[in-house]
């Protein structure tokens, strides 16, 4: 299913306010979004729009670096902000559910 950049945000919301306030891996993230919720979106589109989401103050990420590999795995999760944006206290017009 194709969905619109503001619908999109608040599905992301969404999916990270069910799991505050845990962290959520990156790629676990656009699991649920193309597999469970059937949302047609590639990595980077998700990356711009979490971009977008952080800059507001809504989400916060960060990476976790795997020494013994090499790796960095990237994580989100919902701030109080967003929160309060899912929850309907506030309102903000880039962002609708």
């Amino acid at each position: 299913m194709a969905i619109n950049d503001q619908d999109l945000r608040g599905t992301v919301l969404t999916a990270l306010k069910l799991q505050y306030p845990e962290w959520v891996l990156f790629r676990v993230l656009y699991r649920w979004l193309t597999q469970d919720w059937g949302i047609t979106i590639d990595m980077s589109e998700l990356r711009l729009q979490l971009a977008y989401l952080a800059e507001k103050g809504y989400v916060e990420t960060s990476q976790i670096t795997l020494e013994n590999v090499s790796t960095k795995i990237e994580k989100v999760r919902c701030t109080v902000k967003g929160v309060d944006l899912v929850d309907r206290r506030t309102t903000d017009p880039g962002v609708s559910f």
